[in-house]
């Protein structure tokens, strides 16, 4: 009796070839040099355009469209941004607290980011302390507070530094508290009512986060951020079905 021969099927396996191809970007990197003569309504009388400034404010990115009326770019940025956040924190039987600590320092394109100049980019907020307490009295009463506490920078970078050597933008510290309160009355676990006061002490500030004040260098009298809310009370009922 003969012996059945063994079929093997060999599974074959050539590696496609590599082509390495250096393909050119379509679009050309510009630099847009615009002049604006500085004044702070936008317009002068003679004598006042004699001791006008000239700023050039500066554009890059690549070029797509231009024509004799209106040249189209989109932009690009190097950004770099670090940061960290420490925190740390307990719980006792009635009582938590914790506190943390954030930095953050972002440059785009060599520049310390800033709201004005990089908005919609980069910011950069740096030292803020966070501190939280809530307080559980009993079944029915809660107190709780929190600080915000962001130390003042002082000469912050700008990119119109190059028109104006000597100026300085600071951006001056701030410490929020805020408080609330809630209470559940004994007739009902659904219901819980809230009193929350924020910013308590009514300070007057602009977060870091926000465009800084600009106000006092020539041209830039409309270039400053919202003061935030001042003291902000509220009372609110929920109820939970």
């Amino acid at each position: 009796m003969k012996s059945k021969k063994k079929s093997r099927r060999i599974n074959s396996y050539t590696k496609p070839k590599t082509v390495r191809q250096q393909l050119t970007f379509p679009f050309k990197r510009v630099r847009i040099d615009w002049i604006d003569i500085i004044t702070e309504g936008g317009w002068g009388t003679d004598k006042e355009f004699k001791d006008m400034k000239l700023a050039t404010p500066v554009s890059e990115g690549w070029l797509f469209s231009k024509d004799d009326e209106t040249v189209k770019i989109f932009a690009g940025y190097d950004v770099e941004s670090d940061g960290y956040i420490l925190e740390i924190g307990h719980r006792w039987d009635s009582l938590m607290a914790r506190v943390s600590y954030h930095y953050n320092d972002a440059e785009v394109d060599g520049v310390e980011a800033n709201a004005y100049d990089h908005n919609g980019i980069a910011n950069t907020v740096r030292d803020t302390f966070i501190a939280q307490l809530d307080y559980q009295l009993n079944s029915q009463w809660n107190f709780g507070w929190n600080a915000r506490f962001v130390k003042g920078r002082d000469d912050i970078d700008f990119v119109a530094q190059t028109t104006f050597p000597d100026a300085e933008i600071d951006q001056p510290g701030y410490g929020i508290h805020d408080f609330y309160t809630q209470w559940r009355p004994s007739l009902s676990e659904d219901v819980r009512i809230t009193l929350t006061v924020q910013n308590i002490f009514d300070k007057n500030y602009i977060d870091h986060a926000s465009v800084a004040d600009f106000t006092g260098l020539p041209g830039y009298g409309l270039v400053r951020g919202y003061n935030e809310p001042g003291r902000d009370v509220r009372l609110s009922v929920a109820w939970q079905f």
